[in-house]
């Protein structure tokens, strides 16, 4: 018996079953359509931003590797280019950390052994 799952686009690019099929082996889930709808979810957030990155030009090196030192598909380096160039990661100076802290102090302890 084969279960038939909606068809999964966007922007009016259609994302074959088979690939959802595929990648729902990386979204570990309670059951198998959870498992469909996390990977579904998890590809058009990749087309997104791959529709972004062509928006903007980018192209992106042959040598980009991940944290292990692997070196990146084609896609996947544009991605990582794309977040890089446009993710701005604010940094707190101590002042603002030490506001930070005090206004959430017990976040930061535990009670006593």
């Amino acid at each position: 018996m084969t279960e038939r799952h909606e068809q999964t686009s966007v922007d009016g690019y259609i994302i074959p079953p088979e690939d959802i099929a595929t990648e729902a082996q990386n979204h570990p889930a309670d059951s198998p359509e959870a498992a469909w709808t996390a990977a579904a979810d998890a590809l058009v957030i990749r087309r997104l931003l791959l529709d972004e990155a062509d928006r903007l030009g980018i192209i992106a090196a042959s040598d980009i590797t991940d944290t292990a030192g692997r070196l990146l598909a084609a896609d996947d380096a544009r991605i990582e280019v794309l977040l890089e160039q446009e993710v701005q990661t604010p940094r707190a100076d101590e002042t603002t950390a030490r506001r930070f802290y005090a206004q959430h102090a017990p976040r930061f302890t535990s009670p006593a052994i």
